[in-house]
């Protein structure tokens, strides 16, 4: 009896071994296939195609959904599970937290915190939204770039991720989050993108896996890439 159990017990745990390395593989996989596209960026800079078009990178999304199958009074653990799409995401975010675009702490709040506060910098929602994908399955991360504006620096986020294999992404302005399907090829035509799209000269970026929620410097591998 006793030799049954030490059997089974060493099954467990060489499945739960290779469970472990079925998870480093994917995740060094990912990790992989990022350093390559950004090293692929960096390839590139000073490589500007004059004739790029806003309209055929980026597509919005529309936000048009039924939130009542989402009771903002649960738990948090409770109304993570009831989001069942980025597109209930971005509608979640929209009706029922408080963006303050002018905070520019680079350290998000985590998740719960946000949740329970219902108002946040854009770095707690883009850290806030990077969980729920996590949840989706949907392998998100996020990308900081920042650029000068009116003599002074200022920085953006976006959180990017895959879902049938469509990229998309999602991203703030002054009054909403806004979801855009992606049609480039690389993290550097993503910037561009969002260099048409808010009219000014965008100077550097930097992918933050999702996990990180301290946005100040991107953690090695990754690094800052000039645009």
């Amino acid at each position: 009896m006793q030799i049954k159990k030490n059997k089974i017990i060493i099954l467990m745990t060489l499945i739960i071994c290779l469970l472990i390395f079925a998870i480093i593989l994917l995740l060094t996989k990912q990790e992989k296939e990022i350093n390559r596209e950004l090293e692929n960026d960096k390839e590139l800079v000073g490589h500007i195609d004059s004739s790029f078009n806003l309209d055929s990178f980026v597509e919005p999304t529309e936000i048009n959904i039924d939130l009542n199958d989402v009771n903002i009074d649960g738990t948090y653990n409770e109304v993570i599970e009831m989001i069942a799409s980025p597109v209930m995401l971005v509608a979640f975010l929209n009706h029922n937290f408080s963006l303050n675009f002018d905070d520019n702490e680079l350290i998000a709040k985590n998740p719960e915190d946000l949740f329970n506060k219902k108002s946040g910098s854009i770095y707690d929602f883009a850290h806030f939204s990077a969980q729920v994908l996590n949840t989706l399955e949907l392998q998100p991360g996020v990308i900081r770039y920042d650029f000068f504006k009116e003599g002074r620096e200022n920085n953006r986020v976006v959180v990017i991720f895959r879902k049938n294999n469509q990229a998309s992404y999602i991203t703030f302005n002054e009054s909403e989050v806004l979801l855009f399907n992606y049609h480039g090829a690389s993290f550097r035509d993503l910037i561009r993108a969002e260099e048409a799209r808010l009219g000014t000269k965008i100077n550097r970026y930097a992918y933050f896996q999702s996990r990180h929620s301290n946005f100040k410097e991107p953690i090695p591998p990754f690094e800052w890439i000039d645009f």
